[in-house]
């Protein structure tokens, strides 16, 4: 189980190349809660776990409310080149 931010940066740096990486925590305006540390995706303190971060195609978020702030998500989308970054509504 993945239960911290740097777990997350680890598990997801394992690879390369990715598909389609789909998170599923809970969530907030342009944020996951991981563990208990809940996060911007745009923030300095997440980019800087990516230090060697995988070509990832598309980015999916299936947590409540992640999309209301889109610039986050295109923000941490950017990390990885990825030519999609969506959200589902609700939750």
């Amino acid at each position: 189980p993945i239960d911290d931010w740097t777990d997350l940066a680890k598990a997801i740096q394992k690879h390369t190349k990715i598909g389609h990486l789909a998170f599923s925590f809970h969530s907030f305006g342009g944020g996951m809660i991981v563990g208990s540390d809940g996060r911007e995706l745009g923030e300095e303190s997440v980019t800087k776990l990516f230090t060697k971060p995988p070509q990832v195609d598309k980015i999916s978020f299936f947590g409540c409310n992640v999309g209301n702030r889109p610039v986050q998500m295109a923000a941490f989308g950017k990390l990885f080149g990825a030519k999609s970054v969506t959200a589902s509504p609700g939750g």
